[in-house]
Parts: C-alpha cells; sequence; structure tokens
C-alpha cells in the first residue's frame, strides 16, 4: 500500500476521538429530546454546546495547519472538560440542587410563579421579606395567598421579630429599617384575616415572628423550595438564590429547621 495513502495512529487517534465525540453528541441529543426533566435537558443541552464547540474548534484549528497531534491533544482535553462539567452537573441534580442564580437578577414574574405553584402548602421565611409588598406586588401578593387559602391550602410567614433587640441591630448595621417593613408586611396579612373572618381560610393563615436570628430566606410550596442565604454584617450586591429539590436531602433539612423556627417562633396576632 502507498505510504502517502495508510492512516498513521495519529490519524487514527484523531478520527477514533472525533468518532467518541459525535457518538456522545448523538446519546446526549436524544437524552434531551426525550426526557421530562427540565434540569437533565437543560444540562445535556449544555453538554451538546460544549461538543459542538470543541468540534468546531478542532476544525478550525486544522485548516489553520496546526499540527495534527495537537489539535488531537486539544480535542480530547476538551473532551474531558465535558465529560467532568457532566459529571459534576449529574452530582448537582443527584444531590438535589436544580439551579443557582443572582437574586436580584429575577424578575416578578419569576417570584410570582412560584407561589403560582404552591397548592396545599406555601411556607415563607425571612427578617422582613419587604420587596413583596412594595408597589404593584402588594396586591399580586395577596391574591395569590388569597388563592392558596381558598383552595384549602395553608399559609405560614415567618418574620424577624421587630420589637427584638436583633432587629434594632441589624437595622442599624444594614441601614434598613426592618420594623417598618416588616409591620408593613403583617397589616397586609392582618388584612386577609379581617377579610375571611372566622372561615376556614383564616385558620390556616399563620404569621409568626422568631427571635432567632433567621440565616437564610426561604420559600416553600410544597413542591421544590428557593433558599437565599443572607451575609452576616452586610447586604450582597449579588444575593444568590439557591433552588433545590423538594425530595431531596437538602430540602429535608431546610424543612426540618423551618419546623423549629416555627415552634420557638411566637404568633403574631397575640
Amino acid at each position: 500500500m502507498d505510504e502517502d495513502l495508510r492512516e498513521s495512529p495519529r490519524q487514527v487517534g484523531f478520527y477514533t476521538a472525533v468518532g467518541a465525540l459525535m457518538a456522545f453528541l448523538i446519546v446526549t441529543a436524544i437524552v434531551a429530546a426525550t426526557t421530562s426533566n427540565e434540569s437533565v435537558r437543560s444540562v445535556a443541552l449544555g453538554v451538546i454546546g460544549s461538543i459542538i464547540a470543541a468540534i468546531l474548534f478542532a476544525t478550525l484549528s486544522e485548516h489553520a495547519d496546526t499540527p495534527q497531534s495537537r489539535t488531537l491533544k486539544r480535542v480530547l482535553g476538551v473532551l474531558k472538560s465535558v465529560r467532568e462539567i457532566e459529571h459534576d452537573a449529574k452530582a448537582r441534580l443527584l444531590a438535589g440542587v436544580i439551579g443557582v442564580s443572582d437574586k436580584r437578577g429575577h424578575q416578578p414574574d419569576y417570584w410570582f410563579s412560584i407561589l403560582d405553584a404552591a397548592t396545599d402548602k406555601l411556607d415563607m421565611v425571612g427578617n422582613s421579606l419587604s420587596g413583596w409588598v412594595q408597589g404593584e406586588f402588594r396586591a399580586r401578593l395577596k391574591q395569590a395567598i388569597s388563592r392558596i387559602l381558598k383552595e384549602g391550602g395553608r399559609v405560614r410567614i415567618v418574620f424577624m421579630d421587630p420589637k427584638g433587640d436583633l432587629a434594632d441591630d441589624k437595622s442599624k448595621l444594614l441601614e434598613k429599617n426592618y420594623k417598618l417593613h416588616i409591620e408593613g408586611f403583617v397589616d397586609l396579612l392582618g388584612e386577609l384575616m379581617e377579610e375571611f373572618e372566622e372561615s376556614f381560610e383564616a385558620e390556616h393563615l399563620a404569621i409568626y415572628l422568631a427571635a432567632d436570628n433567621l440565616t437564610y430566606m426561604l420559600i416553600d410550596n410544597g413542591g421544590d423550595i428557593h433558599v437565599s442565604p443572607y451575609m452576616a454584617v452586610s447586604r450582597a450586591d449579588h444575593p444568590l438564590v439557591v433552588q433545590i429539590a423538594g425530595d431531596s436531602p437538602y430540602a429535608e433539612g431546610y424543612r426540618i429547621d423551618f419546623e423549629r423556627i416555627v415552634k420557638r417562633a411566637r404568633d403574631a396576632r397575640t
């Protein structure tokens, strides 16, 4: 056989790597097209994008007269990175972490969609949850809570106790009037209680004031939970919010903590 027509080991390795990438791409595409799990689909699409980028990079490198051995090394390196990303993503999904994002980067519709998904329960906890009662959001929040109660669900909301020393200390430290914000939210919930009076709905709306140092904001709609940790002595410019699968050990831990906070807190109506 002519030496010029015979493929070198490096060429064979190159084609093998590309073949592996293409096979991996096809399998991942099938998973993305058939899965009903949005989180798995997001991971699969991300992997597909990385693989396509790797193939384009390899092709462009070859046309740029880069030595084939160097191209092969880079392709294999990208493939390794893709597999590491896939492994990490799977690990997060198995642990229950669905997504991590910038809390302030979300539009109001994002937050109200969490409430809209609540059916039989809605648990919320936070220092003041002040963003929920500002401007037009006040009416939307009132409507969302009213809908859950009318459908037979239970709503429990926990705030930092505005009469405690902790509220005074945090107000000074973070330059925010927590007492004013908390009272505004409590007034809104009080309006709901008056509307329902002694009905079933009023009995299933509970407001608690906690003397404990609340270290996170939490929304639990009975499905997934959303948690945003608080910083200790400053206000974050980019606070993160973590979406956690409701059936994960992480969610179980937060739910246990929430129940303990409620047990130690006082009823806002007393």
